[in-house]
């Protein structure tokens, strides 16, 4: 049936490249949010929303991890960030071709994006049993079930985003491992390479026959 290939997930992640972590609080939460800096990834609202939370007191870690793009159509200037990472409202961590360590050290992974396939970061964050925040848009809340193994936030949104970062901090931890745990599962059920890739050569054996 031609319909088989509209349930498929965008992507799939590889289990086990991406373990669950041993749950761990940092002594001073960490937010990190993975991406390349364009406008469109949200990297605006999550730097309102940081100075937001840091005026009302808050003392977390701020991380960003990710390529300048400077020359993107919506790329954010290489002297903004700068001002940014001067005055300490982020610490940008440049970039890196194995991220897992970066998430392993993180409270929670951060995605205020505008609209996403299946963003990869969230898959591999999930998979490594971490909270996630992210926008409620397709591609986003199909990773993040809001209340399950996260909190979505709404678009374009620094105050609402502050105020999901503030209700992250505020949970007990066992409420932010059972974020980690819930993650962790939905990937095993829903996003699993391997049954991706089986349900993708189920959906092409059905489509020949079909024809």
């Amino acid at each position: 049936s031609g319909n088989a290939v509209h349930t498929l997930p965008g992507s799939g992640i590889d289990l086990s490249k991406f373990q669950p972590t041993s749950f761990h609080r940092n002594e001073k939460f960490t937010f990190l949010l993975i991406s390349r800096l364009i406008t469109d990834k949200g990297v605006l609202e999550f730097v309102d929303a940081i100075k937001k939370l840091r005026a009302s007191g808050v003392n977390a870690h701020f991380q960003v991890l990710g390529a300048m793009d400077p020359l993107h159509k919506r790329g954010i200037s290489v002297d903004l960030i700068a001002e940014w990472i001067n005055s300490g409202i982020i610490e940008y961590l440049g970039t890196t071709n194995d991220v897992r360590k970066f998430i392993k050290n993180a409270d929670c992974v951060v995605l205020p994006s505008y609209r996403e396939g299946t963003p990869r970061t969230l898959l591999e964050a999930a998979s490594s049993s971490k909270p996630i925040i992210a926008t409620d848009v397709p591609g986003c809340n199909n990773v993040v079930k809001h209340d399950f193994n996260g909190f979505l936030c709404k678009l374009k949104d620094s105050d609402d985003l502050a105020d999901k970062m503030q209700q992250m901090i505020s949970l007990p931890e066992e409420k932010l491992k059972e974020f980690g745990t819930n993650g962790r599962a939905k990937m095993e059920a829903e996003y699993d390479e391997s049954l991706v890739i089986n349900k993708y050569l189920a959906a092409l054996v059905q489509l020949k026959q079909a024809s």
